[in-house]
């Protein structure tokens, strides 16, 4: 039953319904924190956090990705952890690239060869995308050409896209 209010929050979201994802999914992780179900509460807190970014409450989002951190540390979910860290060095990319680029360091060794390809590429679009905020090209191209390799496996056109545009833009600005 959660589980499909979750995704109902989800389509809301989409839907662009903000403040209804936001409440249904508040209501889900006030009745999962008391009941110490750790896999339903980093269900919760994922969406939730997102629903959050979206309508520009970045400090409440990492205060949300901070707890499902301890939540996967305690665990020893190395999926999950990289997945949250992931997900907070995205939050961070565009005010501190530089502090992202750390976290998103520590996500791609907790994901490493454990991590469902998305999961990996993803992490490493993030880095990516701090990496040439921060004027690394190189690595930031290497990145991306890591990224595309499973975004082409998988069959995901956008992330193939994006990821051979910034490949060539970048080469292009290469001294």
């Amino acid at each position: 039953m959660w589980q499909q209010q979750i995704n109902q929050a989800w389509q809301w979201l989409q839907a662009g319904r903000l403040s209804a994802a936001h409440d249904l999914l508040r209501s889900l992780y006030e009745q999962a924190k008391p009941a110490d179900d750790p896999p339903r509460l980093l269900s919760v807190i994922g969406k939730w956090a997102h629903v959050l970014l979206d309508m520009g409450q970045c400090q409440a989002a990492m205060d949300l990705y901070a707890e499902a951190i301890d939540l996967a540390q305690d665990q020893n979910d190395d999926a999950q952890l990289g997945y949250y860290l992931r997900h907070q060095a995205d939050a961070m990319r565009i005010d501190d690239p530089e502090a992202a680029l750390a976290v998103y360091h520590e996500a791609l060794a907790c994901l490493d060869s454990k991590a469902e390809p998305l999961a990996w590429a993803n992490a490493l679009r993030g880095r990516a995308l701090s990496l040439e905020h921060t004027g690394q090209w190189q690595l930031a191209v290497a990145d991306w050409q890591q990224a595309l390799a499973v975004y082409a496996a998988s069959g995901i056109a956008e992330g193939v896209s994006e990821a051979t545009d910034k490949i060539k833009s970048l080469q292009a600005q290469r001294p």
